[in-house]
């Protein structure tokens, strides 16, 4: 007799997992290559490198530095956003929100007005280097439109909010607009206060309202200190407003944005590599460095594994097991009223979420 095949819906079922997947990823070779810095990473340093070289004229006299010739091409544009760092970003911003929701920290007023005013920094900082990014990319280059769309659509309304909260925030002298100290960098710019930012303006893409410059609009905002709740100290106060949604929100959406600024500046970064033809002939010459720079960098990095080949297999002699095929366990239960059942030459097919499903024989037969 067949045996019959009782699904129970509610069961546990889970592939497992196997011994590649047991294996850790630090181990990896890849995981530490010799040179990880890409050719975005060049550019960017030397930018920074070209302000210490001083630039000599025609007649033999210092002139300033080289830093004109590194800081105008779109290429280093998109690099500077590609080279960021979102999970530091991220950890920074969490960071200070976890200073203020810490109740061993609720003593400590200095440190929650400023741990306060770190954040909104951070959020205001972001806000002026994306818009600035926005501002300077060229039209052919697709970023510059996406960028656009992202600000005014989901930036520019709870950049509104932050301002009628840190208005709020300085009235109720719960707030202090500051930076910490080593000033955090943020698309190659150092984090600025909350109020050197809006004091500066940004451009109309952050004008929801249709107000006619940003001066109109910053002074129509009025202070909103429902986020702060209904009174108590500078801890409760400061905590209401960080675990606030409204609140919270506006640095999730800014953390989105900031993201997908960085993957989408990736590619349009290898884009420019080959599709642009407006690079000054200087740096043309420099990104041809960078891209054949590229493959010694890229056999560089198989050193570690062509070196723990040769230790391993050469040296050691040391060779791998041959794999061995999976086994499953199998527990049978059957209801009180049920008879046994004799199964000879059972075998037990998985289910198959792919196009080939794999089957198991039991080596014996059995009975049950």
């Amino acid at each position: 007799m067949a045996c019959t095949q009782n699904t129970d819906p509610l069961k546990l079922s889970r592939e497992g997992t196997s011994q590649a997947q047991r294996a850790s990823s630090a181990l990896a070779p890849a995981s530490a290559p010799v040179d990880e810095r890409t050719p975005a990473h060049s550019m960017v340093f030397a930018q920074a490198y070209a302000r210490y070289l001083k630039y000599y004229n025609e007649k033999n006299v210092a002139a300033g530095n080289w830093q004109q010739f590194f800081a105008q091409d779109v290429s280093l544009q998109l690099a500077t956003a590609a080279v960021q760092d979102v999970e530091q970003y991220k950890a920074q911003v969490s960071a200070f929100f976890t200073f203020l929701n810490t109740l061993d920290n609720q003593a400590d007023e200095p440190g929650l007005k400023n741990h306060l005013g770190f954040l909104f920094s951070s959020a205001a900082t972001l806000a002026r280097q994306l818009d600035m990014m926005a501002a300077t990319l060229p039209p052919e280059i697709g970023l510059k439109s996406v960028l656009q769309n992202l600000i005014s659509a989901q930036l520019a309304p709870g950049f509104g909010r932050l301002i009628a909260y840190h208005k709020a925030g300085i009235s109720l002298g719960v707030l202090t607009d500051t930076v910490p100290t080593p000033p955090i960098n943020m698309l190659g710019s150092p984090m600025s206060t909350f109020t050197s930012v809006v004091s500066a303006g940004l451009t109309t893409q952050w004008i929801p309202n249709g107000a006619p410059d940003w001066a109109t609009y910053e002074a129509g905002i009025a202070a909103d200190a429902t986020g702060y709740g209904s009174g108590g100290g500078v801890f409760t106060q400061v905590n209401h407003l960080v675990t606030h949604a409204l609140f919270t929100t506006v640095f999730e959406q800014f953390l989105k944005v900031y993201a997908r600024v960085v993957a989408e500046a990736k590619l349009a970064l290898e884009r420019t590599f080959t599709d642009w033809d407006d690079h000054a002939p200087h740096y043309t010459l420099f990104l041809a460095f960078l891209r054949l720079r590229e493959y010694a960098r890229h056999e560089a990095n198989t050193l570690p594994q062509r070196h723990l080949d040769f230790y391993y297999r050469d040296i050691l002699r040391l060779r791998e097991k041959p794999p061995s095929p999976p086994t499953r366990m199998f527990c049978w239960s059957w209801p009180r009223m049920w008879s046994p059942t004799y199964c000879w030459g059972a075998n037990y097919s998985k289910p198959a979420k792919t196009a080939k499903a794999k089957r198991f024989s039991l080596p014996m037969t059995v009975t049950l």
